[in-house]
């Protein structure tokens, strides 16, 4: 008796583990957008793919298309090198290492309506699109100021 006891209990324990298989894989099946993209934003950071993730971010996160300015802004150009290095914090350091350390992926110097310097690094050029994140943030900011400055904006 006890061996039909545990060959009871052996083929109880294969058809759940069987079901509960079953009734992954259909839930899988039907969620497998969703499972791919979880999978890709968990690996967002990975150091092997981080610069293709970010300029792949339009198929990893909602997003949109904003129309193009029929007039839109065209800034004048102007041939700047960037010096060699950096002083902060009483520290001299090299901009090619703290753009390499960084991870920096492009790096655009402007004042007033002219580009100064323009460069992109890891794989990007002028074309590639990447997310925006803290940069966004930042230049939405200064352009509120600028409106409230101008008188755009009232306090």
């Amino acid at each position: 008796m006890k061996g039909t006891t545990r060959g009871g209990m052996k083929k109880k324990a294969l058809i759940v583990a069987g079901a509960s298989l079953a009734l992954l894989a259909i839930v899988g099946a039907f969620n497998f957008n969703r499972l791919i993209r979880l999978y890709r934003v968990v690996t967002l950071f990975e150091p092997d793919t981080i610069e293709e993730n970010f300029r792949r971010s339009g198929e990893l996160f909602d997003s949109r298309i904003i129309p193009r300015s029929p007039r839109p802004f065209v800034f004048n150009r102007a041939t700047a090198a960037l010096p060699e290095s950096y002083s902060f914090n009483g520290t001299t350091g090299s901009v090619a290492s703290f753009i390499d350390r960084t991870d920096t992926t492009g790096l655009i110097v402007a004042r007033d309506d002219t580009i100064l310097f323009e460069k992109y690094y890891r794989g990007n050029t002028e074309q590639s699109k990447a997310l925006g994140w803290s940069v966004t943030k930042s230049i939405v900011s200064a352009l509120f100021g600028i409106a409230v400055a101008e008188g755009h904006i009232s306090d």
